[in-house]
């Protein structure tokens, strides 16, 4: 009743994580009443830590319903629940990473026995989520998921469909793991969430794009062909700004004729001989 009604709380810490001997003593019911509070347009906690606590999958589909819509909370462990959490449970949670105003940036779940059918529905709801920076698994959680659902992750970090989808893909997650653990053995998407991690979203969709559309021996120029004469030095620059670009912009003026001007030259007095200069038009 109190914490519905706050609007100083910032933290609240449920967590057992001293003993590790779980926090038995709260109730479904308890959990229910905690969980509407949280609903209240008056309270304002932003971290919240209810790890090595007797959460079930009915509460945690009413934490959930709950934080749906929350758009204050940016921390949330939930570590280490003493009860197993299955893939309906993680499903309506998947449904709070989806939130478009969801100002959550990181959640822990490690510890949770995260199997492939809990994996699929929580990276699909990434997909849209532009705050979570930090969905944190440990290598328990992931040593037997398939190899095809971390490629569903890895795809919601770089559809490869177009460079539209790939612009248009998540790029704010940064982490899987906490950065004490073993690093992930799916190079493909250390690789991506690496360059989330390191760079600015523009500048991580900008690399993403060079790799997939433009790594290849010969690029193609159709996503050019009908783009607005305004917009296409920018695009070429977009590709040319570092060292990354610089490689692919060579490649890209020199199979791209539309970028050529060919005028035919008389030399002197040789009107017989004809020389071909070529103008190339500099957009960058």
């Amino acid at each position: 009743n109190v914490l519905a009604n706050s609007t100083k709380l910032k933290v609240l810490n449920l967590s057992n994580a001293e003993d590790h001997s779980g926090n038995y003593t709260i109730t479904s019911e308890g959990w229910h009443s905690l969980f509407g509070a949280l609903q209240s347009p008056s309270c304002v906690v932003e971290e919240l830590d209810f790890s090595y606590n007797n959460i079930s999958d009915e509460d945690v589909v009413h934490m959930s319903n709950s934080l749906a819509n929350n758009s204050i909370l940016r921390h949330l462990n939930l570590r280490c629940l003493l009860q197993r959490i299955t893939a309906s449970g993680w499903r309506a949670f998947s449904a709070v990473l989806s939130n478009p105003n969801s100002a959550l940036e990181k959640v822990d779940l490690s510890n949770n026995e995260i199997d492939d059918d809990a994996l699929v529905p929580l990276a699909n709801s990434l997909e849209n989520n532009n705050k979570l920076k930090e969905l944190i698994l440990n290598q328990q959680d992931y040593a037997d998921i398939e190899i095809t659902n971390w490629d569903t992750l890895a795809s919601v970090l770089c559809n490869k469909s177009s460079i539209n989808a790939t612009f248009n893909s998540n790029h704010t997650l940064q982490r899987i793991v906490n950065p004490e653990d073993q690093v992930i053995d799916e190079s493909d998407l250390e690789t991506l969430l690496l360059w989330n991690r390191g760079n600015t979203r523009f500048e991580a969709a900008r690399r993403k794009i060079i790799k997939v559309h433009f790594s290849g021996a010969d690029i193609s120029i159709m996503p050019f062909i009908e783009m607005d004469t305004k917009v296409l030095p920018h695009a070429v620059a977009w590709m040319a700004r570092d060292e990354y670009g610089s490689s692919v912009l060579y490649r890209f003026v020199r199979d791209t004729t539309f970028f050529l001007d060919v005028v035919g030259v008389k030399h002197g007095n040789e009107p017989k001989r004809q020389k071909t200069a070529v103008s190339i038009s500099c957009f960058c």
